[in-house]
């Protein structure tokens, strides 16, 4: 990495610059049972339900979660898995027919 007379980083040598982001270079997925487990016990219960199972990518993002460098960034993680693997429930009480 080279930083210009001005300050910044001179962005022309790509050999060290890495774009922010998801990288999974090499990681394996967690085994199903234990990322739903992880997932269920960072999330809150009620007002959503999962609607699939989860893919080999979330189960990536679900074993870098416990390595984030802060809370905020391993309940991003734990949250953008847990939208895509859920759906809403209805608040509305299920109404059982007379009996």
């Amino acid at each position: 990495m080279c930083i210009a007379a001005d300050g910044y980083i001179d962005l022309s040598d790509v050999r060290m610059v890495h774009t922010p982001g998801y990288q999974d270079h090499g990681r394996e997925p967690v085994p199903e049972e234990e990322a739903n487990g992880f997932l269920l016990s960072h999330s809150f219960r009620g007002h959503r339900r999962l609607v699939r199972p989860l893919s080999l990518q979330e189960r990536k993002r679900i074993r870098l979660a416990p390595w984030a460098d802060s809370v905020s960034e391993r309940m991003t993680l734990v949250d953008r898995v847990w939208r895509s693997v859920t759906g809403r429930v209805d608040s509305a009480p299920a109404q059982r027919p007379p009996s």
